[in-house]
């Protein structure tokens, strides 16, 4: 039985952060969009990607590179509720947030918390010193359609980084399923 959970929670972990994968967020994404649809309390995403990645693993090296996603991790724990929220690892160097119980604007200021905290943390590499900024995309879950506002929170991502990047922007998933 302890060797079937150690291999669960392996199966579910990203080894890099800790953080729950995308297996695991995409899991919870879907019962938590359920519970909004029953409930109608707010439900957010926050989608995060961490801007000019690639440069720091080829100025710096794979393994600044490594320690950059693994703090980032950290930040996400730290700002998230424990036991309601899930920071999770999305790939690369994405990550997401499912907020249950929070609006837009509550999502919105995670986010800003998140970004100030990345933005203020200095990495070390080689005797040098970096630091990164992330882009970051929110839309607030209506009616539980909880692939429809993932949508929307990786469109609002994008054009994040389109406007300059180290910016928010966010929207309420109206409408359309996809």
């Amino acid at each position: 039985p302890r060797h079937r959970r150690q291999l669960e929670t392996l199966v579910r972990t990203d080894m890099l952060t800790g953080l729950p994968n995308r297996r695991e967020f995409l899991s919870r994404l879907e019962r938590e969009a359920h519970r909004q649809q029953r409930s109608g309390r707010p439900l957010s995403l926050v989608m995060i990607d961490v801007d000019h990645f690639k440069r720091v693993n080829d100025v710096w090296g794979h393994q600044a590179g490594d320690e950059v996603l693994a703090r980032i991790g950290q930040i996400l724990q730290a700002l998230t509720r424990e036991q309601i929220d899930v920071a999770a690892r999305y790939g690369g160097e994405e990550f997401v947030l499912l907020l249950p119980e929070t609006d837009l604007q509550g999502a919105v200021l995670v986010a800003e918390k998140t970004s100030a905290r990345l933005r203020e943390q200095e990495f070390e590499s080689q005797g040098a010193r970096f630091r990164v900024t992330q882009s970051v995309g929110v839309a607030e879950v209506v009616g539980g359609q909880a692939q429809w506002a993932l949508q929307v929170a990786d469109r609002n991502l994008y054009r994040a980084k389109r406007e300059g990047r180290d910016r928010i922007v966010a929207s309420v998933a109206n409408g359309q399923t996809t």
